[in-house]
C-alpha cells in the first residue's frame, strides 16, 4: 500500500489518489470527492466516513487526516467552499 504525504497545497487543490492508495495530512479544509469513493478518517473523530463522487466531507477539528481510494482512483478537491 502507497502512502503519499504531500502536504503543502494551496486550497483549492486536486489530489489525484492510486487505487487502494493512502494519502495523509493534517487538514482542516473541506474535501470534495470529484471522482470515485473514498473512505476518510481524522485523528481525534472516533468515526470513519465513505464518501462517493459527488459527496463532501467537512473535517471536525485539526487532527491529522487519511485519505484512501475504495475501488479504484480517486480524486478529491480540498478547500472547496
Amino acid at each position: 500500500m502507497h502512502l503519499a504525504t504531500t502536504c503543502l497545497l494551496p486550497p483549492p487543490t486536486l489530489r489525484r489518489i492510486p487505487a487502494e492508495a493512502l494519502w495523509a495530512c493534517p487538514m482542516v479544509a473541506p474535501i470534495a470527492v470529484v471522482n470515485g469513493r473514498a473512505w476518510i478518517t481524522q485523528a481525534g473523530d472516533p468515526r470513519d466516513h465513505v464518501v462517493d463522487s459527488g459527496g463532501q466531507w467537512q473535517p471536525t477539528g485539526s487532527g491529522r487526516v487519511v485519505i484512501q481510494a475504495l475501488g479504484g482512483p480517486l480524486a478529491v478537491r480540498i478547500g472547496v467552499g
